[in-house]
């Protein structure tokens, strides 16, 4: 079971191009389109509800066959990484504890940096079991460089990243 998880953000579903207003699809539809997913994970923010309500429209009415969830984040803040970070951690748990057999798939394409930060190190580290896919704006595709590609975080120009996770309990608690 293929499942992807994303923030939603302002270039979603679809934002304007930059000639004339014609809309193109935001990255969460670029790879929806492409891809076979059988679960798509929204990630909300209450900034964004609107933006994740529509973007689920979007999907059930171009692939109605892909299952959706949405999952809020009461984020005050959408760059606090505590928050990002711990958010992230309580959902993943929720979701991997009721899917068998998932491959887990990332778009860090929409969200804040933050937010796209905190998806790299939670996958880097290994809490997080996932490939991260990276949706290209159109203007920065070309033959070499397509519209989405895989980022391997294994390649020796990424650095190494240590998971944390024995801390994490201590530091909430204080």
């Amino acid at each position: 079971m293929n499942i992807l998880l994303t923030f939603t953000g302002f270039h979603d579903p679809y934002s304007k191009g930059l000639i004339g207003d014609e809309e193109q699809p935001g990255p969460i539809i670029t790879l929806v389109n492409a891809k076979s997913f059988d679960k798509v994970v929204l990630f909300s923010t209450p900034k964004t509800e609107k933006i994740t309500f529509e973007t689920e429209s979007s999907i059930r009415d171009l692939h109605p066959e892909i299952d959706i969830e949405i999952k809020g984040l009461p984020l005050e803040d959408p760059t606090d990484y505590i928050g990002i970070l711990k958010g992230l951690r309580k959902n993943f748990e929720e979701i991997s504890n009721n899917t068998l057999d998932a491959k887990y798939l990332i778009s860090v394409a929409s969200g804040t940096p933050q937010m796209h930060a905190s998806w790299l190190l939670l996958v880097s580290s290994g809490e997080i079991p996932a490939h991260i896919l990276h949706t290209r704006p159109p203007r920065f595709v070309t033959k070499d460089r397509p519209i989405i590609s895989d980022v391997d975080l294994t390649l020796p120009e990424f650095p190494i990243v240590r998971s944390n996770i024995l801390n994490i309990d201590t530091v909430e608690d204080s």
